[in-house]
């Protein structure tokens, strides 16, 4: 047998289809890593043994592993070389394509034995292409992929009407048959295909009834007191939409219109498996009491403080926390955290938006299906979080393919609301946006009154926002200077660990993917102008998921990095960008180059992320055990549909009901144990610009726009730490007193210690009355703060220094002014071997009450400089004297003082 001869045997001989059956039934076998020893005759004695593991069985294990994989493979080829199970040619590529997803599937159950009730499933559609090759009329391409779709649809309502708990086992055999009896039904049916589509179609809007039903059954109990069965409710739309979708199937279409439609029906069957995964009517909501602050807050103050969130507060993510919960506050009124039920909506964009960003690189409807609904790493490929910055991507490729003044003005809407919705991924956007617009403008493929609509959305965007702002009295433009300032802190978050920076990992993902990925667009960009007259969407994908990533890059070397144990923040879209890239490159057909594609995602996902992670659970697969169904509907409703489990923050829930009943009605507190969550709870307005405080006030500028901000509020009472304290009191190893100094100064001048109740310190507004300080805080005078290097890097900020006198041989003790806000600043030099510390005491009746230590520059002379009013006893012990004491080898130079008042700027 030639070498030629033998290569194209192994090639094409060996179907897919054979190594997926292949690799079902050798996974069965897969061998067990600690089998038990049977008995043992007390020869060989080795820590197997003392576990009772024999290592001979799993040995054996190994073998019959591969063994069997040989022999079913063989034999499987030798079956199919006879000719009886070979698949007719029009449907050779779909099965060929089921089969690779199968071999995917399983090989991934091998990694997640989790996903090993879901590699049947491609088998079950698999098997109908063996019984339509003995049929006179085997189906089309066209009635395959459609009989798909009615199967799917037909599995989607199965699992919403029948009680849940229905084993896949029963599932995937029920769902064989539907697509079989379909597809046989469609060649018997003397209708065109372009009917059966548009039938399909209108029938895929049945896969949105479980979210429609659900929320129509709550607002008809809620609203109108009326108990409609959700049996009833959805026998009437099921009927609506029956009678519409046979009235609308008689209408001939265009084949153009046919893609359409096939298009939108796969997108509506994907959106029912979303909702099923992801939509949570009823149960209970989180109670995480950081993070959450951002999204409930807003909702919270417009309903009882008529705040207007984004132009009086400003949350981290900015509209995007609150903006689906604004709608539910809207339909359904204010209940609470209920507001979360409508997460769901984000998630149905990212399976939208998703499976057209894989249509539009693939320009195959299934392979899009499959992407969205059963690629184990989905999610890590195109990641949800970033799924908003696709929506003006999908309106420039229309505007590629098809100039039309609908898709300049969507991309126009689209990019303009994408600002005020996630501030912090609109850079991104802006920035790649622009690039393939002026890339558009230079080919001649995008023409510049393409710009006139967007020009036209941000004018009415700025007009609103200002009318509102001028109507409300609102200081619009101090709120804008006041969230930039916030969005360009980056220093402020910034990690000083990067991880492990030697490891081969940390080195591709930092260094050699982003020049990979510029090299891709320099690439695609030269091609593009090499032939101005190709649409070459794919190359356009490309160019704009690698500007964004370049563009957010520094959101995974800033913070949220390897340092944090994950990469998702400093990939992004690079894993989709290379495979995609690696695919197009090679000068294959498209649909191996797909397969490529999905191949090479699938091996970079598996070996080249940090931490290296399992194939996941894919959406069909975990929406199939989702509780949502029918019969899982309450017949009566309380107002609320998410409870909280008070449990596990009794704490939180008991300080709450404190706060509410020790202030005003027009009062409310500080939070300064980044726990803000707590207003939500206690139903008090936040006394800040910022939702989540102190945390997001970290310069001085907005410290000092905070302290401004208080006298608008009525504010007696502080949480100022967690007792005992934890992470939260000192984030990233920052004592929230140094991180937040100028406003932790005001509260020393201005608040007291006054109560410890569940587990948080409460101080209150100081009165002259308060010379007594109650036991719990009478550590707070004996704090030291290591300062590190910060000293030696702290800039001036405009502070005038008076000279300190002094001589070396007395004793390093030096009075202050008390009450007053007080910087130091200090000239040392220290020796070469300079190892230790220097120490800040503050000093009173021959005490040391705290103080600050701070790290030297060894073997230079070099300025300090240092804010001593972070600590409380500055404030309460006065007059105070500083002790200044260096290592061996260190001398003090020359030693200056400065007064700071924080509050107004100019002063």
């Amino acid at each position: 047998m030639s070498f030629t001869y033998l290569n194209r045997f192994l090639i094409t001989r060996f179907s897919a289809a054979s190594i997926y059956y292949s690799l079902l039934i050798s996974t069965y076998l897969l061998p067990n890593l600690s089998p038990k020893l049977q008995q043992f005759e007390g020869n060989q004695i080795g820590e197997a043994s003392l576990n009772a593991i024999d290592i001979s069985s799993r040995s054996q294990g190994f073998y019959q592993f591969i063994f069997t994989f040989l022999i079913s493979m063989l034999v499987l080829h030798g079956i199919t070389s006879l000719g009886r199970l070979k698949i007719i040619p029009s449907l050779k590529r779909i099965s060929e394509s089921i089969a690779i997803i199968g071999i995917i599937q399983v090989v991934s159950a091998i990694f997640n034995p989790e996903l090993k009730e879901f590699i049947f499933l491609p088998a079950t559609f698999h098997l109908g292409f063996y019984i339509f090759n003995n049929l006179k009329q085997p189906p089309s391409l066209e009635q395959v992929t459609a009989s798909i779709g009615f199967s799917l649809v037909a599995w989607l309502n199965m699992l919403w009407l029948l009680p849940n708990g229905l084993s896949l086992a029963i599932q995937l055999p029920i769902i064989s048959l539907i697509f079989i009896f379909s597809s046989l039904v469609l060649v018997r049916m003397k209708t065109v295909i372009q009917r059966q589509v548009t039938l399909l179609k209108y029938l895929a809007i049945s896969s949105l009834l479980p979210l429609f039903i659900t929320e129509l059954h709550y607002f008809f109990l809620l609203k109108a007191q009326l108990n409609v069965s959700t049996y009833i409710l959805y026998l009437i739309l099921a009927t609506i939409l029956s009678i519409f979708a046979l009235k609308k199937s008689k209408i001939q279409v265009s084949n153009a219109c046919q893609e359409k439609q096939l298009l939108a029906a796969f997108i509506l069957i994907a959106c029912g498996f979303s909702i099923r995964n992801f939509y949570t009517p009823y149960g209970t909501a989180s109670t995480e009491l950081f993070e959450m602050a951002n999204r409930a807050i807003p909702l919270m103050e417009a309903h009882f403080f008529r705040n207007i969130p984004l132009l009086e507060k400003a949350s981290s993510h900015m509209v995007s926390d609150y903006g689906f919960g604004a709608l539910y506050q809207f339909i359904f009124g204010y209940h609470g955290l209920d507001f979360l039920i409508f997460d769901v909506f984000d998630s149905l964009a990212y399976t939208i938006l998703g499976f057209l960003i894989i249509f539009y690189l693939s320009n195959n409807i299934l392979a899009s299906f499959y992407f969205i609904c059963l690629f184990p790493f989905a999610d890590a490929s195109l990641p949800p979080y970033y799924s908003w910055c696709i929506l003006p991507l999908i309106f420039l490729i229309k505007e590629f393919k098809n100039p039309s003044k609908i898709n300049s003005w969507l991309f126009g809407i689209s990019f303009t609301l994408l600002v005020p919705w996630r501030a912090d991924l609109s850079f991104a956007v802006i920035i790649a946006s622009v690039a393939i617009i002026l890339l558009g403008l230079l080919m001649k493929r995008i023409h510049s009154r393409f710009l006139i609509p967007l020009l036209v959305c941000i004018s009415i965007l700025g007009s609103t926002l200002l009318v509102i702002s001028v109507r409300n009295n609102i200081d619009w433009f101090h709120s804008l200077k006041t969230t930039i300032a916030y969005l360009i802190s980056s220093q402020s978050y910034g990690l000083s660990n990067l991880g492990e920076t030697s490891s081969p990992t940390f080195v591709l993902q930092h260094y050699l993917i982003p020049l990979m990925v510029v090299t891709l667009i320099l690439a695609f960009v030269v091609q593009a102008f090499k032939n101005k007259k190709s649409n070459n969407i794919p190359g356009i994908i490309i160019c704009y998921l690698g500007i964004f990533y370049l563009v957010n890059l520094p959101r995974g070397i800033v913070r949220h990095g390897f340092a944090e144990g994950f990469d998702n923040f400093l990939l992004s879209y690079s894993p989709f960008i290379l495979s995609a890239g690696l695919a197009l490159i090679i000068g294959l057909r498209a649909h191996k180059r797909w397969w490529l594609f999905i191949i090479s995602l699938f091996v970079i996902n598996l070996f080249l992320r940090f931490p290296s992670r399992l194939p996941e659970i894919a959406l069909i697969s975990s929406s199939t055990n989702s509780s949502l169904s029918a019969n899982n509907l309450p017949a009566t409703l309380t107002r609320t549909r998410l409870s909280i489990d008070t449990t596990s923050i009794s704490k939180v829930i008991s300080l709450a009901h404190y706060l509410k009943n020790n202030l005003k009605e027009d009062e409310t507190f500080i939070d300064f144990s980044n726990t803000p969550m707590l207003y939500f709870y206690a139903q008090k307005e936040v006394p800040s610009f910022f939702y989540q405080s102190p945390q997001n006030v970290h310069s001085i500028q907005l410290q000092k726009d905070w302290i401004n901000r208080l006298e608008n509020f009525k504010v007696p009472l502080i949480v100022m730490r967690h007792s005992p304290p934890e992470w939260w009191d000192a984030t990233d190893g920052i004592p929230n007193e140094i991180r937040h100094y100028a406003f932790s100064d005001f509260l020393y001048q201005n608040y007291f210690p006054f109560n410890e109740t569940d587990g948080f310190e409460i101080w209150k507004k100081k009165t002259q009355s308060d010379t007594l300080l109650p036991a719990f805080a009478e550590d707070e005078l004996y704090r030291y703060f290591d300062l590190k290097k910060l000293p030696s890097i702290w800039q001036e900020q405009k502070l005038l220094f008076k000279q300190i006198q002094f001589k070396q041989s007395t004793p390093s003790t030096w009075s202050l002014p008390s009450n007053e806000y007080v910087w130091l600043k200090l000239k040392i030099k220290s020796g070469e071997t300079a190892n230790k510390k220097a120490q800040i005491k503050l000093i009173k009746w021959n005490s040391a009450f705290g103080g600050y230590e701070f790290d030297l520059i060894p073997n230079k002379e070099h300025y300090y400089m240092l804010r001593l009013t972070s600590s409380f006893a500055w404030w309460y012990i006065h007059p105070l004297n500083f002790n200044l004491e260096l290592p061996e080898n260190a001398t003090i130079s020359s030693m200056y003082i400065a007064k700071d008042f924080i509050v107004n700027e100019d002063e």
